[in-house]
């Protein structure tokens, strides 16, 4: 108001001027003044501006400045005062004012502040020229302006072209004259400067014409600053508002403070700031909990925690800890199944003592993934279960019962009691010393009681056999031939002539002849008691007087006178004695000779599978001794292996005897320590099985068809034929202190085979791991489970003590969403420490189907470091097989970049190291065996293999592998050329045609080795596209292509 007042006071002043008398005094005579653009000569200085002279508007008395762009000139009033009006006398050239004196151009524009500073932007704008011209501006100009100020300040400019008309092109302070009229006393008003301005008016300072006050003091407001500020406010202007003083009381209305105190959630004088982060309530004198989300910061007011609570905490303040089994932020989240159903932590929700049976996890929520049970899953399911590794996640109880060999809820008590089979329902049969057969298929181990047979020794034997495993044959020189006591071989009803003891192998002794030799040999015989053993006919004829073959009968005397024309008898007598002589040689070197080969019948062991027979007069040729078994029929005999042997129907049967270097060796005979045969046990093994032939590498395309008949028949039989399971003691892999390390509860290593690592500063000597022979019985292979986080250093520690250059890994690190293996390498270009081992990863190259790797290994102890090639095989599906040409296109690539003089064990793992794992070591054994000697015999590998480590080559589908990848193998060269090598040759070859003929050989070759596909391998592609084209996708590689209606079809 006060300010619009002054607006009308200026323009009345203006208008009635002229009528007006003042009584203000210029307070700006003699005062200090300042300019820009000072002019050359110090002699028209700005003080001339207020000297008081205005008689010589010219030069002389007036200010003269230099041009320029802006001017300004100030004078100083020593002092912020009241002013009401001043007077602007510009220089004048000509002695009458127009527009003909140039100086109007120079005034024309000008503004006018009051400031309380020398800066004019700090101050009010009292007038502004925008509407004079040449012809209309005053000379003096009388400009009212009732402010407080201490600098008057004129200022003009010429910056902005294009300029008004009449303006000059350059700014000036050509000022004659200024005279700035008010109070030279500051707090006063009215004409006379004799009025002492209001009380609470703010620095004194009052309108000079009416004494309202500019601006009022703090807590004072009205035009005179009378009235104490109300309704809750105060300070300058009342424009500040109260804080929350206690109960809604006014603050003061100078400086706001409240008289009384604050009220809840604020505190300080003024009761206007909230309470700091931590505090709240009355004077914020309460602490918010700790526990609040944003630590420590609440409601100021209520001390409800902002955002809610820390996890572990509930209410609105935070102050009660979770129960009832919650947990997490606000306890908004329930505890998982932890042990006896205790409360979990109440701020992670992990279970301090564990989980429940069924659970896993650190709040024990995730249920036991297939294949565990218990607390904390940390049982596996027993691999005996008849769904291997599937059980109940709790109990552990196996779901369908167990597999053959086992009982138990849990299937982990191996059948005994002499039972065996599916939840061990059947009996043992007649085994040796009434033993314990095999839990699984009841095989009989160390052979069957004297009349039994089989594998299982559940066959009494068959007509003409007897003893242990049916392994004796009765004697042909029993009454009834090839008939005997099916325990002991003694003939049933005696023996033929000729023959004598139970069994009938013992020739009649001299004297002896006849049924069971009890007749007596005619004492008439020309050598006495000497006879046919079988006939009892006198050897060498009668002696006189005697005749018959038996010598048994009188001759005749001759008629008195007869002429008796015989021999001399002295001749006759010297004949006689030659030929007893020559008969007892004769006797005796054929009855020693009988005995030992009839001893050698009855002590030989030999197991009948060992036994080659001829049939029909056929025998075999060999440098063994044959015995005519004559008129023996026998039905058919069961080897162990569940063969079924050709029935012996002849008359003469030959059965041959193997030389005593032959046969099955005794374990006992076998137990020397041999240290560089780490598998020398193995020699007990399985060399009774019936072998299966070799086969020529030439012939194996032919084999493999032949195999793959009626479903694979063939490679189903000859597989399941191979013995299984824990052949042999686990009982180090078994400790407790080694079962963390095993990756599968039930494949574990053999004592006598597994890789013992030396002891390092305490480091355990064990891991999983087991060394493995070629078909020269020499350690070539280590076999190994994929390493685990907890036996990667172990793992490390085994290849460099073996010295291992190459390893093959046939497994993913994940695969159908479960762990294999543990990545035992750092990334490509990174290094890590595992033990004593440094490991770099050098390089990482990827290719189709596998990736290979170089590592330097470096030891720190010893101060060595090594080159290492890893071969990664990735597109290997566990339990099933890759495509053969791929695996061998693999191998072909291992064996390439390994060198001739590397005779250090090969590593190859899997996840547990026998499938896979036993596929490759396989394919690699017998290609070398093959390439050496032009034959190859696979399940005699397998069961090499299986005998330095367990169920080596998991299925049929992985043997049929084994045949499929050697065949690819043999039949061409597998070879990687870089890009620039092949274009080099192909480039070669197509400029010469005499080189294009290797094209054509390489490509016979390639028709040759090209895969053979029937009608079935294309019925599911002929039946969806409903066509036979000449082209057409595999049944294996089709992909279906599925639309919402009843339309399908594959790509």
């Amino acid at each position: 108001m006060a300010s619009k007042r002054a607006l009308v006071w200026n323009f009345l002043g203006g208008l009635f001027s002229p009528l007006v008398v003042w009584t203000y005094e210029n307070v700006a005579l003699h005062k200090t003044a300042w300019q820009t653009n000072q002019y050359l000569n110090d002699a028209f200085n700005a003080s001339l501006a207020v000297d008081g002279k205005k008689t010589n508007l010219s030069i002389w008395e007036c200010v003269v400045s230099s041009y320029g762009k802006t001017a300004e000139w100030r004078v100083d009033l020593n002092g912020v005062l009241s002013i009401h009006h001043i007077l602007i006398q510009y220089a004048q050239n000509n002695p009458v004012w127009d527009k003909d004196d140039y100086q109007t151009s120079s005034f024309l524009g000008f503004s006018l502040y009051i400031s309380n500073t020398t800066s004019k932007e700090d101050g009010v704008l009292c007038f502004r020229d925008t509407n004079y011209t040449e012809s209309t501006i005053p000379n003096p100009v009388y400009i009212t302006c009732a402010y407080h100020g201490r600098y008057v300040i004129y200022y003009n400019n010429r910056t902005h072209k294009p300029y008004p008309e009449g303006y000059s092109n350059y700014a000036y302070t050509d000022l004659c004259e200024v005279e700035v009229f008010g109070c030279s006393s500051p707090g006063v008003y009215g004409a006379n400067c004799s009025i002492i301005c209001p009380h609470n008016c703010q620095e004194g300072h009052c309108n000079i014409v009416e004494g309202t006050c500019l601006g009022c003091l703090p807590g004072y407001r009205g035009v005179t600053c009378n009235e104490e500020c109300q309704q809750f406010t105060y300070g300058l202007e009342c424009k500040q508002v109260c804080g929350n003083c206690s109960r809604g009381d006014q603050c003061n209305h100078v400086n706001g403070s409240c008289l009384n105190g604050c009220d809840v959630g604020v505190y300080g004088d003024k009761c206007d700031k909230e309470c700091p982060q931590s505090k709240f309530g009355q004077n914020c004198q309460h602490n918010c909990s700790i526990h609040c989300f944003s630590s420590g910061m609440c409601d100021p007011v209520k001390g409800y925690c902002l955002g809610g609570c820390q996890a572990g905490w509930k209410n609105a303040q935070c102050d009660q800890e979770c129960d009832g089994r919650t947990f997490g932020q606000n306890c908004s989240q329930s505890c998982g199944k932890c042990l006896n159903n205790e409360q979990c932590d109440p701020i992670n929700g992990s279970c301090l003592n564990g989980c429940d049976s069924g659970y896993r996890g650190t709040n024990c929520k995730e249920e036991c993934v297939v294949g565990l049970y218990g607390a904390n899953c940390e049982e596996f399911c027993s691999s005996n279960c008849k769904k291997s590794g599937l059980c109940d996640k709790v109990t552990g109880h196996c779901d369908g019962g167990c597999q053959a060999g086992w009982k138990n809820a849990q299937c982990d008590q191996e059948c005994d009691g002499r039972t065996f089979g599916q939840i061990c329902s059947q009996i043992c049969g007649k085994c040796l010393n009434n033993e314990q057969c095999h839990q699984i298929n009841g095989r009989c181990l160390n052979g069957c009681v004297s009349g039994y047979g089989g594998t299982n020794c559940t066959e009494e034997c068959d007509v003409g056999l007897y003893g242990a495993n049916c392994e004796g044959v009765c004697s042909p020189n029993c009454i009834k031939p090839g008939i005997c006591d099916k325990v002991t071989g003694y003939c049933d009803g005696g023996c033929q002539d000729g023959w004598t003891q139970m069994k009938c192998d013992s020739d009649c002794p001299p004297g002896f002849y006849g049924q069971d030799c009890k007749e007596n040999c005619s004492t008439n015989c020309i050598v006495p008691v000497r006879c046919d053993r079988m006939t009892g006919q006198c050897e060498g004829g009668c002696q006189a007087g005697w005749t018959q073959s038996k010598c048994d009968s009188k001759t005749v005397s001759p008629t008195h006178g007869q002429e008796d024309h015989g021999i001399p008898i002295s001749v006759t007598a010297t004949i006689l004695i030659a030929a007893f002589v020559i008969a007892v040689v004769v006797f005796l070197f054929i009855g020693r000779r009988r005995w030992q080969l009839q001893s050698n019948h009855i002590e030989t062991t030999t197991p009948k599978r060992q036994r080659d027979r001829t049939v029909n007069d056929d025998p075999m040729t060999n440098n063994s001794q044959e015995y005519d078994v004559s008129t023996l029929n026998t039905n058919a005999i069961h080897s162990y292996e569940e063969e079924i042997i050709p029935e012996l129907e002849s008359k003469n049967v030959l059965i041959k005897r193997p030389e005593e270097n032959e046969g099955c060796l005794a374990k006992e005979h076998i137990a020397s320590d041999n240290q560089d045969d780490k598998c020398s046990i193995t020699d007990t093994y399985d060399l009774c099985n019936e072998n299966t032939p070799d086969i020529l590498v030439s012939q194996l395309h032919e084999t493999i068809v032949e195999m793959t008949k009626h479903k694979n028949e063939s490679f189903k039989r000859e597989y399941s034929m191979l013995s299984k399971g824990e052949l042999f003691p686990c009982n180090v892999g078994k400790r407790k202190e080694n079962l963390s390390k095993n990756r599968y509860k039930t494949t574990l290593p053999y004592d006598h085979s597994r890789v013992i690592l030396h002891r390092e500063s305490g480091c355990p000597e064990y891991i999983n791991a087991s060394f493995i022979e070629n078909m020269d019985r020499k350690i070539a292979y280590i076999a190994t489970q994929g390493p685990k986080e907890n036996t990667v250093n172990d793992f490390w520690r085994m290849v460099w003590q073996e010295n291992v250059s190459q390893i093959i890994m046939l497994t993913n690190i994940m695969e159908g969403g479960k762990i294999k293996c543990f990545q035992y390498w750092p990334d490509c270009s990174n290094t890590e420490l595992y033990g004593n081992v440094t490991i770099e990863n050098v390089s990482d190259k990827h290719y189709a189907f596998y990736i290979t790797r170089k590592f330097v290994l470096s030891h720190k102890p010893h101060q060595m470091s090594r080159d290492i090639m890893q071969y990664h095989y990735t597109m290997w599906p566990d339990h099933g097989t890759p495509g053969p040409l791929n695996l061998a296109v693999f191998h072909s690539e291992v064996l390439r970049t390994s060198t001739d003089e590397n005779t250090t064990p090969l590593v190859v793992h899997c996840s547990a190291g026998i499938g896979r794992t036993g596929t490759f070591i396989a394919l690699d054994a017998l290609f070398k065996e093959g390439e050496k000697t032009g034959k190859i015999n696979v399940a005699k590998y397998v069961k090499i293999m299986r005998s330095c480590r367990m169920n080596m080559v998991q299925n049929y589908e992985q043997y049929m592998t084994i045949f499929t990848a050697l065949n690819e193998r043999f039949k061409a060269s597998h070879q990687r050329q870089s890009l620039s090598t092949f274009v080099d040759t192909v480039d070669s070859v197509l400029r010469s045609p005499q080189k294009q003929t290797c094209i054509e050989r390489e490509f016979e070759k390639r028709l040759h080795i090209r895969p053979e596909y029937t009608l079935d391998d294309y019925s599911e592609a002929t039946q969806l596209m409903n066509r036979k084209d000449a082209v057409l996708p595999r049944k294996f590689v089709v992909r279906a292509v599925v639309s919402k209606g009843k339309l399908k079809g594959i790509l």
